[in-house]
């Protein structure tokens, strides 16, 4: 069975261009609101409900909760992007997202996928920190890459195993694990995995390098 990977990363807040006060940042939560989702403090300008949050149009502030699970989940409103941590100070949330997930056969035919949604962050509060994520592409052969809100290209790696490699435990240097940097500003997100490990041949399809049944793709922190 496949695994399932949801990672954590890092999201800015845009609370400078909002010109959060002095006495909203003092001000935790407003009377009658929500203070908290679990155990996720939720400060203003974010709040759940009418009235406990800051509109001004460009959403973000909005949040939900559902409390149906065991551990509650906290969620923008609008896109469902899940938030572990919010600072008003740091200018941060924490947010989990799933990894992009392709396996394949002997064959190189796709038996199983998941992780494919794109995150939209673009005309809200937020934005893909460039200083604490990292692209990571997991698997052989794998490029693993994410494209802007135009299809353009904008950061990637490649893993490969080559005979008699094999990834080694905490390293993620290019075999079988790589990762790059992403650039400022980044407010969409749409990732893809490329598989490169199988080659036409007249005898038909053969491997030339180690591969992986399943590859991944994923922001994390």
């Amino acid at each position: 069975m496949a695994t399932t990977l949801v990672m954590q990363l890092m999201l800015l807040l845009l609370l400078p261009v909002t010109r959060v006060s002095a006495q909203e940042q003092q001000q935790v939560v407003r009377p009658g609101c929500r203070d908290k989702c679990g155990n996720i403090t939720i400060p203003y300008p974010f709040g759940i409900g009418d009235g406990c949050f800051r509109n001004d149009g460009r959403g973000g502030f909005e949040l939900e909760c559902n409390d149906s699970r065991s551990t509650p989940r906290l969620t923008v409103a609008g896109n469902g992007i899940r938030i572990t941590s919010l600072s008003i100070i740091a200018s941060e949330a924490r947010a989990l997202l799933r990894a992009t997930r392709r396996c394949y056969d002997s064959k190189g035919r796709i038996t199983g996928r998941s992780g494919d949604t794109s995150v939209p962050l673009i005309g809200s509060h937020y934005l893909f920190s460039q200083a604490r994520n990292r692209l990571v592409a997991l698997g052989c052969s794998n490029l693993g890459y994410f494209v802007d809100i135009a299809g353009y290209y904008v950061s990637g790696c490649m893993a490969v195993c080559g005979p008699q490699q094999f990834i080694e435990l905490g390293s993620c240097t290019g075999v079988a694990c790589c990762q790059s940097t992403i650039p400022p500003a980044i407010d969409y997100y749409e990732p893809y995995v490329l598989d490169f490990t199988k080659e036409q041949t007249n005898k038909g399809i053969v491997s030339y390098s180690n591969s992986t049944t399943c590859r991944y793709v994923f922001l994390a922190e």
